[in-house]
Order: C-alpha cells, then sequence, then structure tokens
C-alpha cells in the first residue's frame, strides 16, 4: 500500500521516491514526515486555517494518550507505591508481602492484556467518520466524502503506529524469562532441600502461581548459604527485568505519542488540504476553522480577490458613466446583472475585499444608486406615480444597509430618496405604503441576528452606523411616533432609543426643505430638532455631572430664564422646575444602582461584533438597543440565569440606556 495514494496531497511536484513510501517506512521517521506535512499546511493554506489544524491534531493525540495511559497507568502507580511503601529496614514479613504483591503486579500476562486493550485505537476510524459527516454538513461539505478513508487505511495505519511495539514485547518477555529462571531456581532448591517441606509449589512461566518464592521468612534459614545467594541473584534478574521492562516502556509511550500525532496529521490534515486542492478549483480556499465544532468557513484565494477586485472596478466604472450620462435603463439592466451573479455565489458575495467592503455590499451599493438616481429623476420630471410604485418595489427588494459614506461623490444621500417617498405617500395618503420602510430595517435586523453582517455594511460602531443612516432611523422613529407604523413582523421594542444629534437633524431639515414640501415629516424633524437644542443630554451619560449637582442645576436655571426672558420668567421657572426636578430623580436612580456596587466600575467586553440589549434577561426579551464592539458597556454587578442556562449580565450604556446582555457573548 503506498502513502501517497492514501493520502493523496494533491502537490504536483512530490517525487516518485516519496509517492512510493509505505505506511510502516513512513513512520519509521515521525518527526521528519510530520514537519513535512506541516510545512505543506503552512504553504498551502490560511496562517488561521494552519495553525487550527495544527492545534486540533494535539489535541486528538492528547486525548488518544490519556486514554492510553489511563489504562495502564494503575498497575504501574501500584507499583511505584508499593516501592514508596517498604520500609527502609523490612522485616521478613515486610519482604515477604513486596515480594507478593510484587509478582501479582507484574504478571506477565496481565501486562499483556492491558497492553492490548490500550493500543487498540478501536474509536479512530468511527470518530474520523463522524468528522466527515458533520462537515459534510457545511459549505462544499459534499467534498469531504469524496476523500472518506476506508477501513483498511486504519487497520493498516494503527499498525504503524506500533510500529516499535516489537521492542517492547521483547523486553516483556524477557522479563517473562526472568520469572521463570527464578521459579526454576527455586525448583532446583526445594529439590536439593526436600525435607524443608514447606518450600512447596511450582511456578509456571505464565500462570506465575506464587507460592515458591514466597515460602516465607524461615527461608533463609533454611537454605545453605550458597542457596540463598542464588535466592538472591534470582530475584535481582527479575528487577533488573522489570527495569528494563519500564525503560522500555517510557521510550515505547514516547514513540507511540510521536507515531500517533503523526497519523492524525495524516488522516486529518492529508483530508482538509485535499478538500482545499478541490475548493481550489472553483478559486476558493477555507477562510477559517474550528474543527472541535466540525465548523468552517470559505472565501475567494487571494489570486481570485485581486481578478474580483479588478473586475469590480471595471463593471462599477461603467455603471457610474452611465448614470452620469443619463442612461437609467441601461444602468439599471448592468447592476441588477452585476448584483444577480454575485448574489448566486455567496463566497463570493461574502468576501472581504482590501477596501474593507464586500463584492454584495458594492453590487447592492450600485444597484441602489442606479434606481436612485433614476427615481429623483422621475420626481423631478413630475411621474409621482411611477416614482412612488418603483421606490417602493426598490424598497421591498432592497437587501442590505447602504452607508451614506460609501455613496459616490457628487450622488445624492439616500435621505433624498427616502423623504420624497414618505413625502408622495402623505400626499396621497397613502401611509399603510410605509410599511415597507420598518420591514425593509426588520429584515436587515434579523440578518444581522442569525447570519451576520456583510463586510462594509457596518463599521463596528452604533454611533457611526447612526450617523450613516440618520435619514432611516429619523424615517423609523416618525413612522412609529406620529403613523403609529411598525413593522408586524417585528419584536414589539420598549425602553428607551437613541437620538440623532442637533447637527445630524440639521443635515436632515436641509434635505426635507430642498423638496418644497411641507407636511408631517417636515413638522416632526422641526419638533425634533428643537428638543435636541432643550435636550442635548439624551445621547449622553449624566455620571460627570451628579457630583455637581447644586451646580448643574443652577446651570439649567439660567439658561432657561435667560432663553426665556423676563416676560416669561414666571413660565420658564414652573417649566425649568418641572424639568430640574426631572433631573434630580435622574440622579437618584443613577445613585440607587450604583448603591451595593464597587467603587471602581467594571466593564463589559463583547467577544463579537455587535449584540443586543435586551429589557429582561432572556433571548425573548424586547431589543431596547445594539451596542458594538467599541462601546463601553458598565456592568451594574446583577446576574440572572434563563431556562436555557444561560447567564444575563445587567449594564448600563453611556446614553443612559439599561438592560441585559448575555454572558455566551461577553466577557468582564
Amino acid at each position: 500500500m503506498q502513502l501517497m495514494a492514501l493520502t493523496s496531497w494533491g502537490c504536483s511536484n512530490m517525487g516518485l521516491k516519496q509517492s512510493q513510501k509505505t505506511l510502516e517506512t513512513f513512520f519509521l521517521s515521525p518527526n521528519d514526515e510530520y514537519q513535512y506535512i506541516e510545512s505543506d499546511l503552512k504553504k498551502r493554506l490560511l496562517l488561521d486555517v494552519h495553525e487550527e489544524i495544527i492545534a486540533y491534531v494535539q489535541v486528538k493525540t492528547d486525548e488518544a494518550m490519556d486514554k492510553v495511559w489511563g489504562r495502564l497507568k494503575k498497575r504501574y502507580v501500584a507499583v511505584s507505591e508499593l516501592d514508596e511503601t517498604m520500609p527502609k529496614k523490612p522485616t521478613a514479613e515486610d519482604r515477604s508481602h513486596y515480594l507478593k504483591e510484587f509478582f501479582k503486579l507484574t504478571n506477565p500476562e496481565a501486562v499483556s492484556k492491558d497492553l492490548q486493550e490500550a493500543l487498540k485505537f478501536d474509536k479512530m476510524e468511527v470518530e474520523y467518520k463522524e468528522f466527515i459527516k458533520q462537515m459534510k454538513l457545511q459549505e462544499y461539505g459534499e467534498l469531504f466524502v469524496r476523500y472518506l478513508y476506508p477501513s483498511n487505511f486504519f487497520n493498516s495505519l494503527k499498525r504503524s503506529i506500533l510500529t516499535h511495539i516489537d521492542k517492547l514485547v521483547a523486553s516483556l518477555k524477557r522479563f517473562t524469562d526472568a520469572i521463570a529462571e527464578h521459579a526454576w531456581t527455586l525448583d532446583d532448591i526445594r529439590k536439593e532441600n526436600k525435607e524443608n517441606a514447606f518450600i512447596r509449589g511450582g511456578a509456571s512461566v505464565l500462570g506465575m502461581l506464587v507460592g515458591i518464592p514466597f515460602a516465607g521468612a524461615g527461608i533463609g534459614a533454611l537454605m545453605g548459604n550458597s542457596s540463598k545467594e542464588r535466592v538472591q541473584n534470582s530475584l535481582q534478574h527479575v528487577f533488573d527485568g522489570w527495569n528494563k521492562y519500564i525503560d522500555d516502556f517510557n521510550w515505547f509511550y514516547r514513540t507511540l505519542e510521536t507515531n500517533y500525532r503523526l497519523a492524525m496529521m495524516t488522516i486529518y490534515g492529508g483530508t482538509l488540504l485535499r478538500v482545499n486542492d478541490q475548493l481550489g478549483t472553483f478559486n476558493y480556499t477555507f477562510e477559517s476553522m474550528a474543527l472541535l465544532s466540525c465548523k468552517y468557513s470559505v472565501t475567494l484565494t487571494e489570486k481570485e480577490r485581486r481578478d474580483t477586485e479588478k473586475w469590480l472596478d471595471e463593471s462599477t466604472r461603467c455603471i457610474k458613466q452611465l448614470i452620469n450620462r443619463r442612461y437609467w435603463q441601461e444602468a439599471l439592466r448592468v447592476s441588477i446583472q452585476l448584483f444577480n451573479i454575485i448574489k448566486e455565489r455567496p463566497v463570493l458575495a461574502r468576501a472581504e475585499l482590501s477596501n474593507n467592503t464586500s463584492p454584495i455590499y458594492i453590487a447592492s451599493k450600485y444597484h441602489y444608486l442606479s434606481f436612485q438616481e433614476a427615481l429623483l429623476e422621475e420626481y423631478k420630471n413630475g411621474h409621482s406615480k411611477d416614482f412612488f410604485a418603483t421606490a417602493y418595489k426598490l424598497y421591498e427588494e432592497l437587501p442590505l444597509l447602504i452607508q451614506d459614506k460609501d455613496l459616490e461623490p457628487g450622488f445624492s444621500k439616500q435621505g433624498e430618496l427616502l423623504f420624497r417617498f414618505i413625502k408622495q405617500a402623505l400626499k396621497e395618503k397613502n401611509t399603510e405604503a410605509l410599511r415597507v420602510i420598518p420591514s425593509y430595517l426588520s429584515r436587515v435586523s434579523k440578518r444581522w441576528e442569525t447570519e451576520g453582517y456583510y463586510v462594509g455594511e457596518y463599521n463596528d460602531s452604533i454611533r457611526e452606523l447612526l450617523e450613516q443612516s440618520k435619514a432611516f432611523f429619523l424615517a423609523e422613529v416618525f413612522l412609529e411616533d406620529v403613523l403609529d407604523i411598525t413593522d408586524d413582523q417585528s419584536e414589539e421594542e420598549s425602553g428607551q432609543r437613541l437620538h440623532l444629534t442637533v447637527k445630524q437633524l440639521k443635515e436632515l431639515k436641509k434635505v426635507d426643505a430642498s423638496i418644497g414640501q411641507t407636511d408631517m415629516l417636515t413638522k416632526y424633524i422641526q419638533s425634533q430638532y428643537i428638543k435636541s437644542f432643550l435636550f442635548p443630554w439624551r445621547n449622553i451619560s449624566f455620571d460627570w455631572m451628579a457630583k455637581y449637582r447644586k451646580m448643574t442645576v443652577s446651570f439649567v436655571l439660567a439658561i432657561l430664564l435667560l432663553v426665556g426672558g423676563f416676560s416669561y420668567g414666571p413660565h420658564v421657572y414652573d417649566y425649568s422646575k418641572e424639568k430640574v426636578s426631572s433631573i434630580e430623580l435622574f440622579f437618584a436612580k443613577q445613585k440607587e444602582s450604583r448603591e451595593g456596587s464597587e467603587s471602581i466600575p467594571v466593564f463589559i467586553t463583547l467577544t463579537v461584533d455587535y449584540a443586543n440589549i435586551r429589557e429582561i434577561p432572556s433571548l425573548d426579551g424586547a431589543v431596547v438597543t445594539t451596542v458594538g464592539s467599541t462601546d463601553e458597556i458598565q456592568y451594574l454587578n446583577e446576574d440572572q440565569t434563563d431556562s436555557r442556562g444561560t447567564v444575563w449580565h445587567k449594564v448600563s450604556l453611556t446614553n443612559g440606556y439599561e438592560g441585559w446582555i448575555s454572558g455566551a457573548i461577553t466577557s468582564k
């Protein structure tokens, strides 16, 4: 059986001499062969994948060696303990007990049986087949089934792992022979001293009937010095035989571990390399792995990534030129074609490009831009019905969340189209159609939670997300606050929410004013803009103000009086008194939440890119808000465990939000 025919690394530059090695010769230099395979992994796989395979092989090796030692250690530990319990000045009874226990524990037949049981490795093939079964469930997992090793391969592999077992067997045989010689020595002495009837019995080589070696304390008195010396020499030969066997066993155990590690690398490393070679025919490669849970992801090869970037650059340049020349139909056709090509190839779609985006995000952006610019032209030309119907269809199908900062210079921001769509619905009194907006946002949010987001769609910061999607955020709260429109399929949210800043609202006011149509949306933006002046603290924490409560209250009163003027003094005073009371209550609540906690705050760190803060400690709880890995999350020294056994931590955010976050995705 040829090793390369079995492992089939798929490397075209393998030499004939290497490929004709048998498994037996392969294991004669296990360290060299292991280093060769490891080097091959490093060259042909991504670093993280290479390191994961090395770690997995070591885990499998450690597990097997622990099982081997677990079966064998009881006997060897007992012998060691027997040595340790032997008194420094033993009595004849101590010596007799020691010899009896020693020969019982070192019974070659029992030792041989232990070895046979420990070195079966009967789970090796079963575990490998289960590994293939689980990997088959993943993307392109059917490739793993093609490389399932046959049973005869595992039989050969097990024999190869035990390449040096002959040396250990020979050592055990020498120890057995020493016991036999000792038995024969005692038998000769018995024949020479027939009158000493208590020196009785015999000792078979394998059965080890131990009556003769342990005749009793009087043996020395009933034998001549010559016989006594013969017995001592014979026993010493037995002890030497056992010690030599232990030395050989320790050597064998070390070689066994080395051989087993090579076997695991041959099985798992070889399989993964061959599957990766097959992925390479599609211009894919393994991106990441978690082999203990049989999970992996696939991405583009480096060459394919570069080619993809070049192709996308050429395609999007063409789309931009068509839009700039107002060839709307052609721009839409090309952008839709680009989007569909990428959407049908999931690995291509999600691949991370050098500009920290993904092909699906780029395709979605130009797909949206083509529609947006064409629709804005339709609106400008007074084709309101066509505009409204097409915009509705766009929001109904839009798959990703596009960030304003990624829109090309010279093109409109998303608020331009969104606000016109809302205003047209208000004008036509077709507000029910506006449900498409929260439905679109909910669709994106659910995908983020279940599948994750595409590179470029989200930049690990809630504040940045709010800035780049401020038009959609304002539209969502407007629909909820004014028209009572929410997504019917989403869970009802409760608790506090984020608010746009003065600067963000000012920008949105300009967009609304440029349309030239005053309606409910205009008034709502105006009211939010005024509130952002009156309550600028809505998105910030007031912990720093708690120390200076009196100064803060006085400052608020002074500002309100100055703004209101003396003619409205009484009204302003009553209003400010009410607001100051609410601030005092806010401070009191913050103080209560801090009572019983440590003076030094503890902060939570996310082990994922983003997470939900929920109203109650359960996945069934309403989402209060979402945090990113860069957000500051303070632990409020309170934990609860849900029905699934998940621990939840109570936390607060710098914007005043409080809620519960899962301990499964956090660390303190």
